[in-house]
């Protein structure tokens, strides 16, 4: 029996951190947006650029991030024209764990830089953003999965970087 209870204790502890974190965000959602500091906002492109970045689900990872950690971070990056049509904005909530943002000495909103690191099977990549510009680099990672300490870093060829032409950081926080 007493094994049973302090079995049963420790997994409801184990449990409760989950339910902590999901109860709230469960009931975190906009209902509209504010495009300018002046406020003349047009609700309609609001919703387009909403929809197309599909953040009905994403701003829960965006609010799950924020509670579990103090802090959540997203992309905001303009997209070229297709076929025609108009050029977008891509909006992507990113994991608070890779992505990190720089401020000014002694603010708390007038970003500096950005930066990303993250990996995948074969490779680490870090991307910086400054308001001027965009820079990439990846390295191979190990079997493990770890990053290979002696490789050195690449420019990484598909993300060069460049002139951030936004002149502005694009990663809020």
């Amino acid at each position: 029996p007493r094994r049973y209870i302090d079995r049963t204790q420790e997994k409801s502890i184990k449990d409760l951190g989950g339910l902590i974190v999901d109860a709230p965000a469960s009931k975190l959602t906009p209902k509209d947006g504010r495009l300018s500091e002046e406020g003349d906002e047009d609700l309609d492109l609001w919703r387009q650029v909403w929809t197309q970045n599909r953040l009905n689900a994403r701003c829960r990872v965006a609010h799950e991030e924020a509670l579990k950690v103090g802090r959540s971070a997203a992309l905001v990056w303009p997209t070229a024209a297709v076929d025609g049509g108009p050029a977008g904005v891509s909006v992507t909530v990113e994991d608070a764990d890779q992505v990190i943002v720089s401020y000014a000495p002694g603010s708390t909103f007038q970003r500096v830089a950005a930066l990303k690191w993250y990996s995948d099977d074969t490779h680490a990549f870090v991307t910086v953003w400054t308001a001027t510009e965009v820079l990439s680099w990846t390295r191979p990672t190990t079997r493990t999965k770890t990053t290979n300490s002696a490789a050195a870093w690449d420019v990484d060829p598909p993300m060069s970087g460049g002139p951030n032409t936004r002149e502005r950081v694009p990663v809020s926080e």
